[in-house]
């Protein structure tokens, strides 16, 4: 078993989000993070098999943190007295306000990777490493699901439209986040005529 070099995994990590940031996903390689890293290649290759492997696990971390500043945001506007941009009389951020901070977060994570997700989604299912090929994109919309029925459920009479309207805004957001400028009057549109 190879030793382990201390702080190696966190620095080929911050490396590769460095290298991926400047250079883009298809100019990454592993000799790059290496050197960039300050480690032997070999020695990146004993942590990710390969490139996308590496970049996957550089997406579910910040996945991780994403999930977590949607927690803070949806748990701090539905607190008594939320200031935002968009308040209801009483107060308290409105549900599309509320939603629309969704969005914001889910944006600047996956404008990241937009083009990562594009170029890994094109390369035939052999040339992908094996955790790739397990991931399905169902996780990632639950998750966003569940944010938005929480955000929904507040006050909501309608358990129907509770039901039907968090899927279809997870996918609607998840289709809007991936542009570099979020069209916004189209997305407040759809949430003023969505949350009638």
């Amino acid at each position: 078993m190879p030793k382990a070099i201390e702080g190696a995994h966190e620095a080929i990590l911050k490396a590769a989000s460095h290298l991926l940031a400047s250079e883009g996903y298809a100019n990454l390689n592993m000799r790059a993070i290496a050197a960039e890293s300050g480690v032997a290649t070999g020695t990146v290759y004993n942590y990710y098999g390969a490139k996308d492997e590496l970049v996957f696990a550089l997406m579910k971390e910040d996945w991780k943190a994403t999930l977590a500043r949607l927690d803070k945001v949806i748990a701090e506007a539905a607190a008594p007295g939320a200031q935002s941009a968009q308040v209801t009389a009483g107060g308290a951020a409105s549900k599309s306000a509320r939603l629309r901070l969704i969005f914001d977060i889910l944006h600047g994570f996956t404008s990241k990777y937009a083009s990562v997700w594009r170029l890994m989604a094109t390369e035939p299912a052999e040339d992908k490493s094996p955790s790739l090929r397990e991931y399905k994109t169902g996780v990632y919309i639950r998750e966003i699901v569940d944010r938005i029925r929480s955000v929904l459920a507040d006050g909501t009479e309608n358990q129907e439209d509770n039901a039907l309207l968090p899927p279809l805004l997870a996918r609607i957001f998840s289709v809007f986040a991936m542009d570099r400028e979020p069209n916004y009057a189209s997305l407040d549109f759809l949430l003023e005529r969505l949350l009638r």
